[in-house]
């Protein structure tokens, strides 16, 4: 049953996937969250887990990750921080997740930096891996290319 309504001081979980939620910064020689891991999809949603229903049913904040593909981390911020940002945050179960969320909103680049900026790492992100997933993306991107030319 979803919660009626969250308590502000409790995380929102993002499971950061790659190469489309991180960037790499040259300058630190690391990679990093990008703006682009808080902006909405096509339904004008993000999707998280709730760490209220997480602790509700007794499970960990890392319980439900990795439960996207190309997972190459996990961060956070809390559902009152989300909120001031302009996001609604809301729980919304689904079949083999009980603990999803969904934050809703549309949120200027200037605000998605911050956020990206400022959350909290729970699982810190695997380089290795979201330069795998960037490189097969290039991969894919230069065959396509060739298919197309040839």
């Amino acid at each position: 049953m979803p919660l009626a309504e969250l308590e502000a001081r409790y995380r929102a979980l993002r499971t950061l996937q790659a190469p489309e939620q991180v960037v790499f910064d040259p300058a630190e020689n690391c990679w990093k969250v990008s703006p682009g891991a808080f902006r909405a999809q096509g339904d004008g949603t993000i999707s998280v887990d709730l760490e209220e229903a997480l602790l509700a049913d007794d499970r960990s904040l890392t319980h439900a990750y990795p439960r996207v593909r190309r997972a190459v981390g996990l961060v956070a911020h809390s559902v009152g921080r989300l909120t001031a940002a302009g996001f609604g945050v809301s729980h919304v179960p689904e079949d083999g997740n009980p603990y999803h969320g969904q934050a809703q909103g549309r949120l200027p680049r200037a605000v998605r930096r911050d956020l990206a900026e400022t959350c909290e790492i729970v699982i810190p992100l695997n380089g290795d891996l979201a330069q795998r997933y960037k490189d097969e993306q290039l991969a894919r991107a230069a065959q396509a290319t060739a298919q197309n030319a040839g």
